[in-house]
């Protein structure tokens, strides 16, 4: 079976904005990968149309000889992981190999203190959430 993937330094997919993120990303011999790159981005999910930011890229050098590659990211300042009943913001590391005919994705947490923020819940009539000041 042809598989890749993505491992992370640390116990827990949890970090806080400005943490350094470091692993590596692997893959079996037998994929034939001519070009690679991984992403760090952020993606929302829930009602509404969904976003999707990239905040960094590493590419591979070519031609690529190992199936092994170390990498490391310094983590932006926002947007949080948040959790929500409308909608989420998540971050994920992305493999993309071969011109994205192969992907592999790591979900992870990016929020102060390693910990998603929860949103409120929507207040019943009010079209979605009260802002506090």
């Amino acid at each position: 079976m042809n598989k890749a993937e993505i491992r992370i330094e640390g116990e827990k997919p949890r970090f806080k904005p400005g943490d350094l993120l470091k692993g590596y990303s692997t893959w079996t011999p037998e994929l034939q990968v001519e070009n690679a790159e991984i992403r760090l981005f952020w993606f929302t999910e829930g009602l509404g149309t969904q976003d999707i930011g990239i905040a960094d890229v590493v590419k591979l050098p070519e031609p690529i000889t190992s199936n092994h590659f170390p990498f490391e990211f310094s983590l932006p300042d926002h947007p949080y992981s948040m959790d929500g009943n409308l909608f989420s913001i998540s971050w994920a590391l992305e493999l993309v190999m071969n011109n994205e005919k192969i992907v592999e994705r790591f979900d992870f947490i990016m929020a102060p203190g390693g910990t998603a923020i929860e949103l409120p819940e929507p207040v019943p009539g009010s079209g979605g959430y009260i802002r506090v000041r």
